[in-house]
């Protein structure tokens, strides 16, 4: 038999060519008419409400039937419907329930033979199983099911009968109807999910079970998975193939062939800029700026990533997004803003081979309020909060990774770095936060492979990465990859911080007439003149003796200031004086920050922690070297271990005994050295505080001495690294303590009194 026309969706009619034959009565009216039971109940129900079990039967047997909006009528009958009630019916329709059988309604054998006549069928128990929506089938089509033409759209050879898909084989004169499934699948549409490296495809399939004629709803196949024919468990227990070696195979050939005119759509599953039709356009959460009919669908957590379809008020909106400089100090907020306004000019730096390869590291004390700032900040590209930001140190490291790659052209906010007296969490922690670091700052992701060996594609990081702490990163490496914006207690003004989340909306409106604006201005622009300004300032730059990276850092944020204060300068926003103001204090700004942050990567650099723990340690008496003119005198020993020996150029040092002494201090603070003994005996002598020895071709980093009987290699280290790490050491305490509120505090004079001099 066919299937049921009057109840098939109207892309299986599309389809299949069939009549559409048009319902003369609702389903309530065919019951109320046809159906005792039903009657009996519609009239109580319309009266004093029905118990809840009866209810729910009938709601269950109307929208498992297919007729939703009955089932919501038959309830709202009642004043006994509420908010409930409707949820429990949009459970209904959006599950997959068995039908509802007569029986349950307390109808019995008699009543179902009036109903259905000789049309009974039963089960392998004898029992009747008819159905109030088998009932409703049956009164409203014009014809019987039997009588249903079959599919027009199937292929040559297949046919449904008695609600099957079979396979029409010939024998002889006969025809068999050899059963392949009880249900029909077509693919609708295929979708193209584009992540902007990569395009997967998916198709989405719509179901029917034939014999009762109940739709299945839409599911999402990916390709890979649709000839393997598992996908039809998603639908649940009821669409079920028969067995067979070959049945897959040709129900997959079927519904492949229903499938043949599917519509095809783009969807787009990244945030950034992408080229539709010639112009370019920047995507987000809620759509495309600079296009239309746009879909987009991205990851739950980057849902907030939503901008507004116009950018309102321009000058009003500028202006809402400047004031944010005055909500701290420059050297928090100039840092901040061009942050903000540099990610979307990521496309084209990459253009010119210069990307920006940084990453801001905001960091203070816990109430400093460094989260609600930086949520505040990033408002520009959506709506967010202290408390919904996109990441944080708790998701694991694939998924940061997977949103590192999918923000693109705009900031990804990594939130609450933080000490952690749990050693595997905060490990795990300091893992997370290595790799994000490197990933921006070396622009690169971890290769993985498939199950055939193959490679995945790289998940790169993609846009900007603004990370909350509340200490900063160990190894030098790191921290020439980070630009650091220190938040101190008392530095946010809380009035005006409260006023701005409150006006928060016009920061992504701002964003929106920056985009537009952007676009076509690097429409117009060609790339030789932006590489030429970022040479430009690289190389003003570079007079710091600094590392590059941080020159390279100084100069992105300049630019993205640049660019944000000419558009802000092109709508009137702004004034040129206070144009050219800022630009000023932000370059001189972002080269100080950069000077102080190259002072912070010499401190931590391996050679420099080394010399620096050494002089700790000789200092307190951990350790202790003899002077080679003097012998120890008997009967007295010296406090520490015995690591060399020293005059007034050198000490001699013991390599092993030394190395492992710093290694065991570094354990006791849950630390190890980031490089080998052989290696930092290298670097030290690269950067010229050790004495190194030549043997033909071969360079040596130990010297051979001779020390009354003791006559073996030891570590030339001159006395001037010494008392240079000593000197360094003692600097950086001073310049903490001097930022120290606390110190601050505790020194500041009294009652007019004159602060002494130092």
């Amino acid at each position: 038999m066919g299937v049921l026309t009057s109840i098939a969706p109207a892309w299986m009619l599309k389809r299949m060519a069939i009549a559409k034959r048009e319902r003369t009565h609702s389903s309530i009216d065919t019951l109320t008419k046809c159906c005792p039971r039903f009657a009996e109940n519609w009239d109580t129900q319309q009266h004093s409400g029905l118990d809840e079990e009866t209810w729910f039967r009938w709601i269950a047997a109307l929208a498992n039937a297919g007729f939703q909006k009955d089932a919501l009528t038959f309830s709202k009958g009642s004043r006994k419907h509420n908010e409930q009630s409707e949820r429990r019916i949009e459970e209904l329709t959006s599950g997959n329930h068995g039908p509802t059988r007569c029986k349950s309604m307390g109808c019995g054998d008699d009543q179902m033979r009036q109903c259905f006549g000789n049309e009974l069928s039963k089960n392998e128990a004898g029992e009747l199983t008819h159905s109030p929506a088998a009932f409703l089938q049956r009164k409203l089509t014009k014809r019987k099911p039997e009588q249903e033409p079959l599919f027009n759209d199937l292929p040559e050879g297949y046919a449904i009968e008695n609600g099957l898909l079979c396979e029409m084989v010939y024998y002889k004169e006969n025809v068999k109807a050899v059963p392949i499934s009880n249900f029909l699948a077509v693919p609708t549409k295929t979708i193209v999910k584009d992540n902007g490296q990569e395009k997967q495809r998916f198709y989405q399939i719509e179901g029917i079970i034939p014999r009762t004629g109940k739709r299945l709803p839409a599911i999402l196949v990916p390709d890979s998975q649709f000839a393997a024919m598992q996908w039809p468990s998603g639908w649940g227990l009821e669409p079920n193939l028969f067995p067979g070696p070959t049945v897959k195979d040709k129900a997959r050939y079927v519904f492949q062939h229903l499938g043949q005119h599917a519509v095809e759509e783009s969807v787009f599953t990244h945030i950034g800029w992408k080229e539709i039709n010639g112009s370019s356009c920047y995507l987000h959460a809620n759509g495309c700026i600079g296009a239309t009919n746009v879909k987009v669908e991205l990851e739950d957590r980057l849902s907030k990533y939503k901008l507004p379809t116009s950018p309102g008020d321009r000058v009003k909106a500028s202006q809402a997004s400047l004031a944010l400089l005055e909500l701290a100090p420059l050297r928090i907020t100039l840092p901040l803003f061009a942050f903000m306004y540099l990610a979307p000019l990521r496309k084209w730096l990459e253009e010119a081979s210069l990307p920006p390869a940084l990453l801001l590291w905001v960091y203070g004390r816990t109430g400093a309020r460094k989260s609600s700032i930086s949520a505040l900040y990033l408002c520009h590209y959506g709506t967010f909060t202290a408390k919904n930001l996109p990441a944080s140190f708790k998701d694991t490291a694939n998924s940061i990774e997977k949103l590192a790659s999918d923000c693109r052209d705009c900031v990804l906010l990594v939130d609450d770095y933080h000490p952690n007296n749990n050693p595997v969490d905060a490990k795990k922690m300091e893992q997370i936060a290595q790799q994000l670091v490197r990933g921006y700052g070396d622009l690169q992701g971890r290769n993985r492979m498939n199950a055939d060996g193959s490679l995945r594609i790289t998940n790169v990081p993609r846009g900007l990465c603004l990370i909350t702490a509340e200490d900063m990163i160990s190894g030098s490496s790191s921290n020439s990859r980070l630009f650091p914006v220190e938040v101190l207690p008392g530095d946010v003004d809380l009035d005006k911080l409260t006023q701005a989340q409150k006006d928060s909306k016009l920061l992504s409106q701002a964003m929106v007439g920056y985009l537009e604006w952007l676009g076509q201005e690097m429409q117009e622009q060609d790339i030789e003149s932006l590489t030429e300004f970022l040479h430009e300032k690289r190389n003003e730059a570079s007079r710091l003796d600094v590392h590059g990276r941080l020159v390279e850092a100084a100069t992105m944020l300049y630019t993205g200031l640049h660019y944000a204060l000419k558009y802000a300068l092109s709508i009137g926003a702004i004034t040129h004086e206070r144009h050219d103001q800022i630009l000023t204090e932000g370059w001189e700004l972002f080269l100080d920050i950069a000077n102080e942050q190259g002072e912070q990567v010499v401190e931590v650099k391996p050679t420099t922690r080394f010399l620096s723990i050494v002089s700790q340690l000789l200092a307190n008496k951990s350790i202790h070297t003899v002077n080679v003119k003097q012998q120890e005198p008997d009967g007295v020993s010296l406090s520490g271990a015995h690591v060399g020996w020293h005059d007034k150029e050198f000490y001699y040092f013991l390599p092993d005994p030394l190395y492992n002494v710093v290694s065991q201090f570094l354990s006791r603070q849950e630390e190890r050295f980031p490089i080998t003994k052989q290696m930092l005996w290298r670097q030290l002598a690269d950067e010229g505080f050790t004495q190194i020895e030549i043997e033909g071709k071969q360079k040596r980093y130990t010297k051979k001495k001779s020390i009354g009987r003791f006559r073996d290699r030891t570590l030339w280290v001159k006395v001037s690294a010494l008392r240079g790490a000593e000197e360094r050491l003692t600097a950086r305490a001073r310049r903490e303590q001097a930022t120290s509120p606390e110190m601050e505090a505790l020194f500041a004079p009294e009652d007019g009194e004159q602060a002494p001099e130092t």
